[in-house]
């Protein structure tokens, strides 16, 4: 049997979320509760994770001939990774504890937005425009497609799939971007 998963968002109930992100969740809330971190030390972190990719991905770049450059690409996937399980922590402990604040909704937003355009901003720099320019506007395409207003005869649930599929995939293709420029920096 699953267990209730009441207080995770509706909206992100993706493979990867659910699958990975939820469970960690639920197996880091006894560790969180008991040493009272709120949901904006956690969204903070995030935001310190996605500092921390950008900047193994520049530094991935710069190794281009060295073997160490497999340890920046570890590290810029573990903090993307990081930052996409921690935006589902913050949002379930704070809604199973009622913890919800206004500022709290401000920092998620920046730290989700601002960690990619960091990122994007990163691998403009350490790829330069001709490599990074045609995966940014399929990534903001997607954006746009997945956010805009609904096609006629979708019903709601269609349209809340539709939108988590999507952003999956906004979410993921930077990912997939960065480890491959990683792996073929041309600098």
């Amino acid at each position: 049997m699953r267990p209730k998963r009441e207080f995770f968002s509706s909206g992100h109930n993706d493979i990867i979320d659910y699958n990975i992100y939820q469970p960690l969740a639920l197996f880091l809330e006894p560790f969180i509760v008991r040493h009272n971190i709120i949901p904006n030390d956690i969204t903070s972190t995030r935001a310190i994770a996605d500092v921390g990719a950008a900047m193994a991905i520049v530094a991935s770049a710069a190794d281009a001939h060295n073997p160490r450059r497999w340890l920046w690409v570890l590290c810029a996937f573990l903090c993307i990774s990081y930052a996409g399980m921690s935006d589902t922590l913050d949002g379930y402990i704070a809604r199973k504890y009622e913890l919800k604040t206004v500022w709290g909704g401000y920092m998620d937003g920046i730290a989700d937005i601002g960690g990619w355009v960091v990122i994007w901003l990163a691998m403009l720099y350490a790829f330069g425009l001709q490599r990074v320019l045609v995966p940014c506007i399929i990534w903001i395409l997607m954006g746009v497609y997945a956010f805009g207003p609904p096609s006629s005869g979708q019903d709601f649930d269609a349209r809340i799939k539709l939108r988590t599929f999507l952003a999956l995939n906004a979410n993921i293709l930077p990912l997939l971007v960065t480890i491959f420029y990683a792996l073929y920096p041309i600098r």
